[in-house]
């Protein structure tokens, strides 16, 4: 039996012709969407506050992130929320979220090719131009070998041809190559294969859900349970790759995103996202007083719908993000690299703290710039391939 806070929502009533001399002309106002990742939410468009919430939501895991990086790379003790540490929390809430609105997207429009083209736009462009800052700015300037060595180097360039088709490998020559980075140039990376990798999950059960809703949701959920206890039984046997992967760390992530698109198949009761929230938040806590691994085999499902119903209610609403853009994918991208020069430039000296508000401070202006000038105009691109398809729609009428 599923929570009667979630369900799917009443048929619309059907359409009734308007009088005569009122007939639509064809000229549809434009819709008061932002492009950003992803913009689909279901059927319909979901504007206002509860996009901006979204946006909110994204902001705060790019934060997490940074910030317990910071802690992680200047060996200090990093912050826990119900006994996980803060930046594997900003990843459980990128993935919930992109579970939840990636299916939404793919609902509003469920072409296989198109999706995948949309996928693309919003992934690739920003990689590419981070992976060649990291590269070839930020690597010669913090490399401990000479320039001329680095750039005669072919891993210099593999990092970049490797790398901007989701094969993961950051190693740099001569970059971060002292503890705790280990040669990481860029340790943000690993997680955007296995998000790519889940992103071709969501049309299989998009079109199961076809025939129940319901049903394509409850495999989902014990999918995500599955997974769950697969990825901590594979991390106590010891390290598994998979395309350049920590399968274990693959199939903890993993979970987030399915209870995401669970739940966006179920849909919300009107009104519902304010309880839902506030019994998930309660139960999330209450699973982190469990002991290591049960806070998280517990956790893991009321926090993805934490995230779900914090987005779709207007309680972070911060309408202020509309106007600036999505900054949250810039920043992730380019954290890391920023943060370790800190520690190259500084020695780590001032902690955790000042790393991370340096970093936020370098990081912004270059999500800014990435976002105006980058990821906006790739994603110029899936407006036109949406707005490709209306006029056939249309003609379906």
């Amino acid at each position: 039996m599923l929570p009667i806070w979630f369900k799917r929502g009443p048929a619309p009533p059907p359409a009734r012709e308007p009088p005569r001399g009122q007939q639509d002309t064809g000229t549809q106002p434009p819709g008061p969407h932002r492009q950003g990742p992803p913009s689909g939410t279901g059927e319909t468009k979901v504007a206002g506050p509860r996009s901006a919430s979204f946006d909110t939501l994204r902001l705060i895991g790019t934060v997490l992130v940074l910030v317990g990086h910071s802690f992680v790379l200047t060996n200090s003790a990093v912050p826990r929320v119900g006994g996980v540490p803060i930046h594997t929390l900003g990843l459980s809430i990128f993935f919930s979220l992109s579970g939840y609105l990636v299916m939404g997207s793919f609902l509003s429009d469920p072409n296989g090719a198109r999706y995948l083209v949309k996928r693309s736009l919003r992934i690739f462009p920003g990689l590419f131009v981070v992976l060649l800052v990291t590269a070839f700015c930020i690597g010669p300037l913090v490399t401990e070998w000479s320039l001329s060595a680095y750039l005669r180097d072919r891993y210099t360039y593999l990092f970049v041809l490797q790398n901007v088709v989701l094969w993961y490998d950051d190693w740099l020559p001569g970059v971060f190559e002292f503890p705790p980075f280990d040669g990481a140039a860029n340790g943000s990376l690993w997680t955007l294969s296995i998000e790519f990798c889940l992103y071709l999950v969501v049309p299989i059960f998009a079109w199961a859900g076809r025939a129940s809703r319901k049903v394509a949701a409850a495999l989902l959920f014990a999918l995500a349970v599955a997974a769950a206890f697969e990825g901590h039984r594979l991390k106590m046997l010891g390290e598994w790759k998979l395309y350049h992967f920590v399968l274990d760390d693959a199939l903890q992530l993993a979970p987030y995103f399915l209870c995401g698109m669970a739940l966006r198949l179920m849909g919300f009761e009107p009104g519902a996202p304010i309880r839902v929230a506030m019994w998930c938040g309660a139960l999330f806590l209450a699973a982190g007083l469990l002991p290591a691994p049960w806070n998280y085999l517990v956790g893991f499902a009321p926090f993805a719908a934490l995230v779900a119903a914090l987005g779709r209610s207007d309680l972070l609403a911060a309408p202020i993000l509309e106007r600036v853009g999505d900054l949250s994918y810039g920043i992730y991208l380019i954290a890391w690299p920023i943060q370790g020069a800190l520690v190259v430039a500084f020695g780590g000296q001032g902690g955790a703290a000042l790393n991370a508000a340096m970093t936020a401070c370098l990081a912004l202006p270059w999500a800014w710039f990435s976002w105006r000038f980058i990821e906006s105009p790739a994603l110029a691109w899936k407006t036109r391939i949406l707005a490709g398809r209306r006029p056939s729609l249309a003609r379906a009428r």
